[in-house]
C-alpha cells in the first residue's frame, strides 16, 4: 500500500506528444487529459489551479513538496485515490501497464520504481512529501534532472494555463 501511494503521488505531478505506452515516441512531459493518473487531476474542477509542487535537489537526490488550498483537500485525497487505484490495478496485474497511456513524467517515475529507487512519502495535512533517493551517483542525477525537468515543465503548463484562461 505504501509503494501504491508513493507512485500516486508521484504520478500526479506527471515529453511531447500523447502517447500509450510502448508506442515509441516521447510522451508529452504533463498530459494532464490523457495520463491515467494525472487525468484524475483535472477531473476535480480547479485543483490543478489550486495545486502546488517544488522540487529541491539533496545529495542522492530530491525532495518534492506538494501543497493544495485546504478547500481542495477533498478533491486532492479524491484524486490521490483514483490515482492509487490505477496504480494498484496495474501492480497485480489486472491492468496491463503497456496498455495505460501515461504521460512522460509517469513514464520516468515508474522508470525510476523499476531501478530502486527509494521513496519515502508523508501525508500531511494539504499535501504530501515525497524524498527520492539513490546510493548510485548516476540515478541520483538522473533523479535531480526529473527534479528539474519537473520545475520546467510546471513553469511551462501554469503559463500555458493562465493564457487559457485569459482568453
Amino acid at each position: 500500500m505504501k509503494r501504491t501511494a508513493l507512485l500516486v503521488v508521484g504520478l500526479l505531478f506527471a515529453g511531447l506528444t500523447v502517447v500509450s505506452a510502448g508506442e515509441g515516441t516521447e510522451a508529452k512531459w504533463f498530459d494532464m487529459e490523457n495520463c491515467a493518473f494525472c487525468k484524475n487531476v483535472t477531473a476535480e474542477p480547479g485543483l490543478l489551479e489550486n495545486m502546488k509542487w517544488k522540487h529541491y535537489n539533496i545529495t542522492n537526490g530530491i525532495v518534492t513538496v506538494t501543497t493544495v488550498n485546504p478547500e481542495y483537500k477533498d478533491a486532492y485525497l479524491k484524486a490521490h485515490k483514483a490515482m492509487e487505484e490505477m496504480g494498484t490495478k496495474m501492480m497485480s496485474g489486472e491492468v496491463d501497464p503497456t496498455t495505460v497511456t501515461m504521460c512522460g513524467h509517469c513514464q520516468a517515475y515508474g522508470g525510476f520504481m523499476q531501478k530502486g529507487v527509494t521513496f519515502d512519502y508523508v501525508q500531511a495535512d494539504v499535501g504530501d512529501i515525497v524524498v527520492m533517493t539513490s546510493a548510485s551517483p548516476e540515478t541520483a542525477a538522473e533523479i535531480q534532472k526529473f527534479g528539474a525537468r519537473n520545475e520546467k515543465e510546471t513553469a511551462k503548463m501554469k503559463k500555458e494555463m493562465k493564457a487559457k484562461k485569459a482568453k
